[in-house]
């Protein structure tokens, strides 16, 4: 096997008296260097050593909502008549489901308001809940005229 020796020449006087020069001339900062490396004077970039850990509740999280403002009114619109109608039968009284119902005029000025509510109330569900939660509302709302009479 052949084996491969690694020659260093001798530096000529002349280099070897520059670079001896070089370091005496910086030996002062290169010893601070050495001794105290963050405080170097050769960076511009202030180093940092703390490590914040990242907040969840800082990133911006994308919110998706199936179920607005319109839709709660639905789903109120459909469920407390279906109540009113239950306990007043309950009672022996006749009750007319369609009277309870809320008009478009009403309707429209719920809803701003309304809005905000169900951004409070469904903002924090993924939209497998949502998705869950508007079929059971749009299926709810049929059941007042399937079981009338």
């Amino acid at each position: 096997m052949a084996s491969t020796r690694i020659v260093f020449n001798e530096p000529e006087d002349a280099e070897f008296e520059e670079m001896t020069g070089a370091v005496e001339e910086h030996a002062e900062q290169i010893a601070e260097d050495i001794t105290n490396p963050f405080n170097s004077s050769d960076t511009d970039i202030p180093i940092d050593n703390t490590i914040e850990p990242e907040k969840v509740s800082e990133k911006k999280k994308e919110t998706f909502l199936m179920i607005d403002g319109k839709m709660l009114i639905f789903l109120i619109d459909t469920i407390i008549p279906f109540i009113i109608k239950l306990a007043a039968t309950k009672a022996k009284y006749k009750c007319n489901i369609i009277a309870l119902k809320l008009d478009p005029d009403e309707k429209q000025l719920l809803a701003a308001p309304a809005d905000e509510v169900a951004k409070i109330i469904f903002g924090e569900l993924t939209p497998i809940q949502q998705f869950f939660i508007g079929l059971t509302i749009m299926y709810s709302s049929k059941i007042p005229e399937a079981i009338s009479k």
